[in-house]
C-alpha cells in the first residue's frame, strides 16, 4: 500500500507552547527571499526518534512559485521543492498537484477561526496514478511556541485531508496536518502530520524548527 502525498513528501526532504492573549498581534512578513533559510529536525511522534536533519533554502522567488533547494545533513544529495507563495505544494519531484482550491498550507490574512476548504488533485509522477485530495482547514489559536531556534509567535493551523486514488477508491487515506505557522520567519516552526488508514494510525512525523537565516 502506497503511503498518500502528504507523508511521501516528509519522507522526500526527508516545546512547549503557552497561550498568548488571543488579541495579541503578530509580527507582519517582510517577504520570503532568495538565500532565506530553514533547518528543522525530523522525528518519528510514536518512536520519539530522530529520524534527520535538512535545511530548506530558498533559490527563487516569483509572483507565483517559491523554489526552495533542499539538503540533508550527512547526504551531499541536493533536491528541490515548489509551493506557491502560501506554501501549498506545487511539485516535490515525486508528486505534482493540479487545479487547486485551498491547500495545506496558509490562507492570509491569518486570523483567529478562520476556515478554507481544500480540494485539489495529486500526480505520482513515478507511477502516473491521480488522487483526489479534499479536505479542510482551521485557524484554531494564537500562541507563543518555543523551539531550539527560539520563541515565536504562531497561528495554530489545523488541515484535516482525505486523499482517494481516482483509479481505485477503495485507496484512501485520511492526514491530519497541525502547523505552528509563525509570520514573523515567513513559515512554521512546527509542523506534524499523522496519517490513518482504515481507521489505524500509519504514521506521525514532526518538523521542528532548530536555525533559521533571513536574507538582508
Amino acid at each position: 500500500m502506497k503511503l498518500p502525498c502528504l507523508l511521501l513528501l516528509a519522507f522526500a526532504i526527508q516545546v512547549g507552547s503557552a497561550v498568548a492573549d488571543d488579541a495579541t498581534p503578530t509580527k507582519e512578513p517582510e517577504g520570503v527571499k532568495p538565500g532565506d533559510q530553514w533547518t528543522y529536525d525530523q522525528t518519528d511522534e510514536i518512536t520519539g526518534n530522530l529520524k534527520f536533519t535538512y535545511t530548506n533554502a530558498v533559490a527563487s522567488v516569483t509572483d507565483r512559485e517559491i523554489t526552495l533547494r533542499v539538503t540533508r545533513r550527512g547526504d551531499e544529495r541536493v533536491g528541490l521543492m515548489v509551493f506557491d507563495p502560501n506554501w501549498n505544494l506545487i511539485d516535490d519531484g515525486v508528486w505534482k498537484k493540479h487545479r487547486r482550491t485551498g491547500g495545506e498550507g496558509i490562507e492570509p490574512p491569518l486570523k483567529l477561526d478562520k476556515e478554507w476548504r481544500i480540494s485539489e488533485s495529486l500526480q505520482n509522477l513515478k507511477t502516473g496514478e491521480f488522487y483526489a485530495e479534499t479536505g479542510k482547514a482551521k485557524v484554531v489559536r494564537q500562541e507563543s511556541f518555543t523551539t531550539q531556534a527560539g520563541t515565536f509567535d504562531t497561528f495554530k493551523i489545523v488541515a484535516e485531508l482525505r486523499e482517494t486514488a481516482t483509479a481505485d477508491p477503495a485507496k484512501s487515506f485520511q492526514s491530519t496536518i497541525t502547523t505552528w505557522y509563525a509570520p514573523s520567519i515567513n513559515r512554521w516552526v512546527k509542523r506534524i502530520t499523522a496519517v490513518r488508514s482504515l481507521g489505524r494510525l500509519r504514521a506521525s512525523l514532526s518538523e521542528e524548527l532548530v536555525d533559521y537565516a533571513q536574507a538582508p
